[in-house]
């Protein structure tokens, strides 16, 4: 492992259940690499200078989601947060109604709980965001969303073809492949990456696109299955 592998920049917790995964070490190298992924992401998503991007995550997240919060300000966007936890719906909601985002990205199943408990429909709360990125257990109950989609040690994007041509795995960063229960596998292809993984189990039931996407990334793209 090369020294600027070596430097630590944190410990994160690989994504499973909550974003409750083992923790693993992760450098200002990994960091970095991955920074460019979720460039290329927030763009692919329209997303640039002057605009708003809403991140609704966990703490545990962090090594998942600082590179996002980076790259909205590398491409001149401000960045705000929200935590993906029932009690901290409402502050999800002030957000989209007070700064008018132009991306909200990691809304879960809680969060939607939260704001249902609110007497607020995420349906209507969403319906003037122009992109909403939602995980799995809520991606149904926002009808334009497209995927924010934990994967281990990285987040697969969706894209503006919306969540039926699935979410954008970086393949300079990562190697994903099913298994025979079509569980999505993924294996570093950096060999320095602080925390090697191979073949770690993501939980996700899933097909694997390989094909270019129609919003021009060539990446491999992961289906989640209904």
């Amino acid at each position: 492992m090369s020294a600027r592998a070596a430097t630590l920049w944190g410990i994160g917790r690989l994504a499973g259940d909550g974003g409750s995964g083992p923790p693993y070490r992760v450098s200002t190298d990994d960091v970095r690499c991955d920074l460019k992924a979720a460039i290329a992401a927030l763009q692919s998503l329209g997303v640039g200078a002057g605009d708003h991007v809403l991140i609704v995550s966990m703490l545990s997240e962090a090594a998942q989601v600082g590179p996002f919060e980076l790259a909205a300000g590398r491409i001149g966007a401000r960045y705000s947060s929200a935590d993906a936890q029932q009690f901290d719906a409402h502050r999800t909601a002030t957000l989209v109604r007070r700064v008018e985002p132009r991306a909200v990205l990691g809304v879960d199943a809680a969060v939607v709980a939260g704001l249902d408990e609110l007497g607020i429909d995420p349906a209507e709360l969403f319906a003037a965001v122009p992109v909403v990125a939602a995980r799995p257990d809520a991606i149904d109950r926002v009808p334009h969303a497209t995927w924010w989609l934990p994967l281990g040690p990285a987040i697969a994007v969706g894209c503006v073809g919306g969540k039926t041509v699935g979410a954008h795995v970086d393949a300079t960063e990562w190697r994903i492949e099913d298994d025979e229960q079509r569980q999505v596998r993924i294996t570093n292809v950096r060999a320095d990456r602080a925390t090697p993984l191979d073949r770690w189990p993501t939980g996700v039931t899933a097909a694997i696109e390989r094909d270019a996407c129609s919003c021009g990334r060539t990446d491999p793209r992961v289906v989640p299955s209904p």
